[in-house]
């Protein structure tokens, strides 16, 4: 007698698979889908004074659709002068894309007002897709209220003027957080931000007679994260990436 085996025992193992194989696909994609065809591979953007061919994993908004890039790097230009970038609710004017080595310069548009500077808060960065590179080092500022008298210069620090709520307030820039510390002490009501990346490049400018607002205009550099592996794969075999938010996904090589 033949064995009577049911076809849900058939089908079972290559459901399981199906699911598998499915949940384990990163969302950088490479695909024929019809839709993918609008993601160019060489983008032209030109916001004030940037100027970049974009490609994945940037995209950008009003200009591409959105599934030509990782949501996190999103672009835009804003008011027709400053190519943005977001992290984490928090604007950063794009100075540099590096696609080969894979780093971003950026600077905080607080750096970017004039006559003063924005007083400088710590950036808020998603480690998971970003982390500095080895030409950032990290400094601290004290910002000093209710000073009873004036503050001495302090060989490791440096003095410059920025505004809290419209008001101007005297600040110190060092890379000894116990100078800020030591700083801070000498006002009521002084407060500190701590590790503010910054090019090591411009902070050996400040010996040189740098400003500490052209430090900060300088930006910093970030190295990015987003599946680059699987696209540079994509790339190579003459295919262009675009990302899919769908849970279950499936990849097919599409050339251009």
């Amino acid at each position: 007698m033949q064995p009577n085996f049911s076809r849900s025992f058939f089908l079972f193992p290559l459901i399981l698979f199906l699911f598998l194989f499915s949940h384990r696909l990163p969302r950088s994609l490479c695909l024929d889908d019809y839709q993918y065809s609008n993601c160019s591979s060489h983008f032209d953007f030109k916001c004030g004074n940037f100027a970049s061919g974009i490609r994945y994993p940037f995209w950008v908004d009003g200009q591409q659709p959105e599934y030509c890039g990782h949501p996190s790097f999103k672009l835009y230009c804003l008011e027709g002068e400053h190519a943005i970038i977001e992290f984490k609710s928090r604007k950063y004017e794009v100075l540099h894309i590096d696609y080969e080595s894979q780093f971003l310069k950026i600077v905080t548009m607080e750096a970017l007002q004039e006559p003063d500077i924005v007083c400088p808060q710590s950036p808020l960065m998603d480690g998971n897709l970003f982390n500095y590179t080895s030409n950032v080092k990290m400094v601290a500022f004290t910002v000093t209220y209710d000073c009873s008298s004036l503050i001495s210069d302090h060989p490791e620090s440096y003095n410059f003027s920025c505004t809290v709520a419209d008001k101007v307030h005297q600040a110190y820039l060092t890379a000894n957080i116990s100078v800020a510390n030591e700083l801070q002490r000498k006002c009521e009501n002084s407060y500190i931000t701590r590790d503010f990346p910054v090019l090591l490049g411009e902070l050996e400018g400040l010996v040189n007679g740098s400003f500490v607002e052209e430090v900060l205009r300088g930006g910093f550099e970030v190295r990015w994260r987003a599946d680059d592996e699987l696209c540079q794969k994509c790339n190579r075999s003459g295919g262009t990436c675009g990302y899919n938010r769908e849970p279950l996904i499936r990849i097919r090589h599409i050339k251009n």
